[in-house]
């Protein structure tokens, strides 16, 4: 179920409105984990391209930096950079980040592909990320 409003006339399929899809998750102690190694964290397996709207990221310390790439199943060395983000707005005990659509380097994830998150050198405790998005309205 892609909670979508559709419609259908002479042929075509219009899309009228649509939930935003939500991808999270955490990485324990990133810093662990070898620069440039990067790991899957999301499979598109919808049969629709996924469209990212916003990305919102939360690390234990400041001007921490991680990527976000998508690649094919079978092959991560060909990867492509979705977003490289650092996170440098102070809170209390947090900081944070919130990248916008416009300033995306590369939105889509085509039906098949993962998102992989690429860790960085910075000593952390923890990251959080949130991708905001929505499929298109065409079946691949």
């Amino acid at each position: 179920d892609d909670e979508a409003l559709r419609g259908f006339g002479f042929g075509t399929q219009f899309l009228y409105a649509q939930a935003t899809k939500t991808i999270q998750f955490t990485v324990a102690q990133p810093d662990d984990l070898d620069e440039g190694d990067a790991f899957p964290v999301w499979s598109n397996d919808s049969g629709f391209t996924f469209y990212i709207t916003e990305i919102k990221g939360w690390a234990d310390a400041d001007n921490a930096n991680f990527g976000l790439y998508t690649a094919s199943p079978t092959n991560f060395t060909a990867s492509s950079t979705i977003e490289i983000i650092t996170l440098t707005t102070d809170g209390t005990a947090v900081y944070y980040d919130t990248i916008l659509r416009a300033n995306i380097d590369r939105i889509e994830i085509f039906d098949g592909d993962m998102i992989l998150f690429g860790p960085s050198s910075d000593d952390l405790k923890w990251l959080k990320a949130t991708i905001k998005g929505y499929f298109d309205a065409n079946v691949n």
